[in-house]
């Protein structure tokens, strides 16, 4: 919450930089600054009238996933099994996935460690 309004800010350490800040959906680029490597993190509020549980599964489910968005990815594969951490009590797994870009470029690999949490006041955040 502290970047939040600022273009740019240095927090414990990292470089935060928003990228995208919109009512609903925020994107914000996190680097360490002695290191080149960037994380990307996003915050996107949804209202549904489907169970909240319903679209986190849908979303997080390596299956259900591929099941109505698989045609985005190459390769859809999970690295490392969900597992509870000890620190937040999120849990936590690893993907790969390879997804296709227009004729001429490479598909972009990505490997992505998720977190699950259900936090406090309602919700959950991936």
């Amino acid at each position: 919450d502290s970047v939040r309004g600022d273009a740019e800010s240095t927090v414990g350490g990292l470089k935060i930089q928003s990228l995208v800040r919109q009512a609903a959906h925020s994107v914000w680029s996190a680097q360490a600054i002695d290191s080149p490597v960037a994380f990307v993190c996003s915050e996107t509020v949804l209202t549904t009238s489907v169970p909240v549980e319903a679209v986190l599964w849908a979303i997080y489910s390596v299956e259900e996933r591929l099941s109505w968005d698989g045609k985005s990815f190459a390769t859809y594969s999970v690295l490392r099994s969900a597992a509870p951490q000890v620190e937040s009590h999120a849990l936590g797994d690893v993907i790969y996935c390879r997804m296709p870009t227009p004729t001429g470029m490479s598909d972009r690999d990505v490997v992505q460690e998720r977190f699950l949490l259900q936090l406090p006041g309602g919700g959950y955040a991936i």
